[in-house]
């Protein structure tokens, strides 16, 4: 990421949205999807709560979530070497 640089809000996205389809870096996209989602938050909070603004508490809960998350993910194992069979080729297989 030294190379890192958006124009738009629409790079970022694009960017964002890459990664995710491609699945790359899955740390990344936890931290960018907790950070949007507390931006989101924030931001109806001030619109329609009028709350002030705390960025060091924005800060704060992201960093606090994104931890959560990453524990909670660590205790989950993963099968990777499952595959999805779709059930009419099950059905088929045991009819035999």
């Amino acid at each position: 990421m030294s190379n890192f640089t958006l124009a738009s809000c629409t790079d970022f996205l694009e960017s964002i949205s890459s990664d995710l389809v491609l699945g790359r870096e899955p740390q990344m996209l936890l931290y960018t999807s907790i950070l949007l989602e507390m931006i989101w938050k924030s931001r109806n909070s001030v619109c329609f709560e009028r709350k002030k603004l705390d960025i060091f508490h924005l800060h704060r809960d992201v960093l606090l979530q994104f931890k959560e998350f990453k524990e909670a993910f660590s205790r989950i194992s993963v099968l990777t070497n499952s595959r999805w069979i779709p059930l009419s080729n099950r059905m088929a297989e045991n009819q035999q």
